[in-house]
């Protein structure tokens, strides 16, 4: 465990999300991890992920596939994620931070998620005063990703619904001519 002050940075947050469905400031809990740096048992509630460019959260959902289904225009809307205080976060962004754990930038961009997963747990539990952890985004570089520790920063976090993807067209637009996405709409 490398020492707090040095691994751990002051940031206020504003950054965008994808929500499919409910608000994203539910905490929920699953009994196996699903995404980054989730809780590989269900330790802690599942934290909430955003990325600092407006469109960067719609390359971080459909990078993978570069496809923006027409039922997840539907389903999804875009909300703006904001700090109402400092948050502490784990600095994974930086390759100093990487080094002290004798990790590299692919922690924050493996597929492999039963690995960062674990990171992700063992973070959690060594630093308590951590309300999560900033990192390299995979889809939407140099923008950076947040994972928030909902259980821990819950109450300092706003999160205000933009609008639905189907009434964001323009957004929509401008997010496939960024990222190269092709939307079923």
């Amino acid at each position: 465990m490398a020492d707090p002050s040095r691994v751990l940075g002051e940031f206020g947050i504003d950054a965008w999300r994808l929500q499919r469905g409910g608000h994203p400031l539910d905490v929920k809990s699953y009994s196996t991890g699903k995404y980054r740096f989730d809780a590989p048992g269900g330790e802690y509630p599942a934290p909430l992920y955003a990325n600092t460019f407006r469109l960067g959260c719609f390359a971080e959902v459909f990078g993978d596939t570069g496809v923006i289904e027409a039922s997840e225009i539907r389903r999804r809307s875009l909300f703006r994620v904001s700090s109402m205080r400092t948050l502490r976060l784990l600095r994974l962004d930086d390759g100093g931070v990487q080094k002290a754990f004798r990790l590299d930038s692919r922690i924050c961009d493996t597929k492999v998620y039963e690995v960062s997963r674990a990171w992700g747990f063992a973070f959690h539990e060594w630093y308590p005063e951590a309300d999560g952890i900033r990192y390299i985004s995979r889809h939407a570089s140099p923008h950076l990703n947040v994972c928030l520790f909902l259980d821990r920063c819950v109450n300092a976090i706003r999160a205000e619904e933009v609008g639905r993807l189907v009434d964001l067209a323009k957004t929509v637009a401008a997010a496939r001519r960024e990222y190269h996405l092709v939307s079923q709409s």
